[in-house]
Order: C-alpha cells, then sequence, then structure tokens
C-alpha cells in the first residue's frame, strides 16, 4: 500500500511539470505569435 502511494505521489508530481511545461510553451508560443502579427 505505501508503495502505491509513493507512485501515486510521483505521478501526481509528473502531471504537474508536465502542466507547467505546456503552459509555459503556450506562453512561448503566443509571445512569437504577438511579434509576428502584432
Amino acid at each position: 500500500q505505501e508503495e502505491f502511494e509513493k507512485f501515486a505521489k510521483q505521478v501526481d508530481k509528473s502531471k504537474v511539470a508536465v502542466q507547467k511545461a505546456l503552459d509555459e510553451t503556450q506562453l512561448l508560443f503566443d509571445s512569437l505569435m504577438q511579434e509576428y502579427f502584432g
């Protein structure tokens, strides 16, 4: 049971990291688009 909890926490951290990376990529993309078309 404890192993599963550790695993679940790791997965949760990964999800957060991925979401953060996606947000940052989106921001970068948006700013590039504004430079080109703004």
